[in-house]
């Protein structure tokens, strides 16, 4: 990719011109993206040895208040390789480069910031990633993996393309708006026959002053990108590895490391994987060479655990008890199906901190699309994809890249299942309200609620905003 072609945006977002909240809006959290303190007061504690230091710097007139471009341009530097890797991944995917730009307004690129429960550079909520289908566990949050999150923001985006009207000005005002906001002001002004541009939809004028930030941190990085094709690169390994014992083995720094793979919630990565290593073309070879080499592998691979030879007459609750961590716990991390265990059988013993209990968190429902992969099966068409979904073949087409009509078993297809309410109606959940109370109170049934905010079961939370879909 040269030059021409990573700046591509810097033409288009001229012609965007006149036409963040962040990046994944919804109705009930309209949070303005010109924020009160800075990014980096505002850091999570958890990996202090990453995180940067970007303070308050005299505003300029083009860019937001709470940052200015010495604050944009020190993020470039620092935060560089994962802007390159969402840079190549935009276009990769025929997704406007804009959308690179989007952390610099929210995050400075910084995946460990934090603010008002979201995370990572595209600042997720926990019902944010559980609606894109995010792994979010003890051991990893997709939230801040850089190829993850990345995955999920390109996805969602397609997504914004296919339902607004193809237009990327409205795509990217959706971006800070929300999509159902944005929706539902396309299908006033298509109802009244009226433009459908994005200066012409009733729609808050913060919309058209995200587009042209986003446009003033364009002209102000242009000079600052280089060719590069693959800055970021992808290590496999064959299972699961502690983060510290590979950076002494490697000789790369633990920070450097922990930057580009911020969804590892511990030392180790999770048993169950990814079990892969995102790392800058500098460190790529020394990486490579932990991956590979015998002797360096025994170092990383589960390096700080215990192994432990089953003795007669032992079971496995018994040695989770004389070691200080569960059944299921040992069971996970050695890909045990039962409690059969045999004399003379190898076992990884985790250490006590990585089997702690955890409290069980409530992840309270979002109201939006919601991203499923589908597995596709034997002698499934991709017309009986459509049928069960009640999604068009084009829509299914233009979410994923390389889908065509041939689709063939166990390929992978991405869906958006999502209730259109094009003149949506909202009701704030009280104390003590119930979905058959609010269904009565406005004359809907209660499983046409559940469809209309994608609720798996009848649980509701106050203060939680609903739609109220219209009455059949």
């Amino acid at each position: 990719m040269d030059k021409r072609t990573s700046l591509t945006l810097i033409a288009s977002l001229s012609l965007l011109y006149g036409c963040g909240e962040q990046m994944f809006a919804t109705e009930d959290d309209p949070t303005e993206i010109a924020m009160a303190e800075s990014p980096a007061l505002q850091t999570e504690q958890e990996n202090p040895s990453y995180l940067t230091t970007i303070s308050h710097l005299p505003s300029a007139s083009y860019i937001p208040d709470y940052m200015d471009d010495s604050a944009i341009m020190l993020a470039l530097e620092e935060h560089q390789s994962a802007f390159y890797y969402v840079l190549n991944a935009c276009v990769e995917n025929d997704v406007p480069a804009e959308v690179a730009l989007i952390p610099f307004l929210t995050t400075h690129y910084n995946n460990a910031y934090a603010y008002n429960g979201k995370t990572g550079i595209w600042q997720l909520s926990p019902g944010q990633a559980q609606n894109l289908s995010l792994t979010n566990n003890y051991w990893f949050d997709g939230r801040r993996d850089l190829v993850q999150s990345t995955e999920a923001t390109i996805d969602y985006v397609k997504f914004l393309h296919s339902q607004l009207n193809q237009d990327w000005t409205l795509v990217l005002a959706a971006m800070h708006t929300g999509f159902q906001n944005m929706y539902d002001a396309l299908e006033s002004n298509r109802a009244q026959g009226l433009p459908l541009d994005l200066n012409s939809l009733d729609i808050s004028p913060t919309a058209t002053q995200f587009i042209e930030d986003i446009q003033s941190v364009a002209y102000l990085i242009e000079d600052e990108i280089t060719a590069n094709d693959h800055p970021v690169s992808i290590v496999e390994f064959p299972g699961q590895i502690a983060l510290d014992s590979l950076a002494r083995t490697s000789k790369v720094s633990l920070s450097s490391i922990q930057e580009l793979n911020a969804g590892f919630k511990r030392p180790l990565t999770d048993p169950d994987g990814p079990h892969r290593i995102l790392t800058s073309n500098d460190n790529y070879k020394n990486i490579l060479d932990a991956a590979n080499a015998p002797s360096q592998l025994r170092e990383v691979s589960k390096s700080n655990w215990d192994q432990y030879i089953v003795k007669p007459n032992q079971s496995l609750s018994v040695i989770a008890h004389d070691f200080g961590t569960t059944v299921s716990e040992i069971k996970r991390v050695n890909h045990l199906h039962s409690d059969i265990i045999r004399v003379n059988q190898k076992l990884i013993i985790p250490e006590k901190h990585t089997s702690a209990p955890q409290p069980t968190q409530k992840v309270e429902p979002v109201a939006g699309p919601k991203r499923i992969e589908h597995t596709v099966a034997r002698k499934e068409t991709l017309y009986g994809v459509s049928t069960k979904y009640n999604v068009s073949i084009e829509h299914i087409k233009s979410w994923n890249q390389h889908v065509s009509s041939n689709i063939h078993a166990g390929q992978k297809i991405k869906i958006w299942k999502f209730t259109p309410t094009s003149s949506a109606r909202f009701y704030t959940v009280q104390p003590n309200d119930s979905l058959s109370k609010i269904a009565r109170l406005h004359g809907v049934s209660v499983q046409s609620l559940k469809d209309a905010n994608q609720l798996k079961s009848n649980v509701i939370y106050p203060n939680s905003r609903l739609v109220i879909p219209k009455k059949s």
